[in-house]
């Protein structure tokens, strides 16, 4: 990135320039695993999409507020460590043109903790 001025800032909120599905079913079947909610990998990409609450619902009805609330954690965590293998889908990438003169980069929502 240079000195200049940002121009501007581009949100992917449902994956039409980025696929990041996978990334988060591997986070999601990573997370649950890790605390000890198994749940069917095929169950966890059909529920991608939903929000977490939902998500884990749907994959892990039965499991412990506090099982839950640690497989979300971990998926955010994991999630975080994969972002640098989000790749522009290849025909969205030359939508936007050579933008390398001020600085490009992409980026994926990060996972933010509620406060309230």
């Amino acid at each position: 990135m240079t000195d200049s001025p940002l121009r501007a800032v581009l949100f992917d909120i449902d994956g039409t320039l980025v696929d990041s599905n996978y990334l988060h079913v591997d986070a999601w079947d990573r997370g649950l695993a890790d605390a000890g909610i198994p749940a069917p990998v095929w169950r966890i990409h059909r529920s991608i999409g939903m929000d977490s609450k939902k998500l884990l619902e749907a994959v892990a009805g039965e499991a412990s507020e506090e099982d839950a609330d640690r497989a979300k954690e971990l998926h955010s965590g994991y999630y975080k460590d994969s972002t640098d293998r989000l790749r522009p889908f290849e025909e969205r990438a030359n939508w936007f043109g050579p933008s390398t003169a001020w600085g490009s980069g992409w980026s994926s929502p990060r996972p933010r903790r509620r406060t309230s």
